[in-house]
């Protein structure tokens, strides 16, 4: 790439310096600050508006989540501990079916 003309650069240079400057005035500094209760009429603290007191659902929402979570990691483990216990009650069902066949051909022979 190479640089813009020079006209073109003295333009914008003139441009940039026709344009008002505005510096944001720190009104802590400048002491014009609210004075306090000057929110909504209202006496008290300055940040009144900034501090909100949490609803119900506010307080309980948010924990929600993991309370869900913790109630599905309960029936995970749940459904596994009947699973194993399916699994040894059909090893020992298969068990006595065997040794019930080995008494029955015992007895016919």
């Amino acid at each position: 790439m190479h640089s813009p003309p020079a006209l073109a650069r003295q333009r914008l240079m003139k441009h940039v310096a026709r344009e008002k400057k505005a510096v944001p005035v720190d009104p802590l500094t400048t002491g014009q600050y609210a004075a306090r209760g000057s929110f909504g009429g209202n006496t008290g603290s300055l940040f009144e508006e900034e501090v909100e007191t949490k609803s119900l659902a506010g307080k309980i929402l948010p924990w929600a989540g993991w309370a869900l979570a913790a109630g599905m990691a309960a029936l995970a483990v749940n459904l596994h501990l009947e699973n194993v216990q399916i699994a040894k009650n059909a090893v020992s069902v298969q068990d006595r079916a065997a040794q019930t066949q080995v008494a029955a051909r015992r007895r016919i022979c």
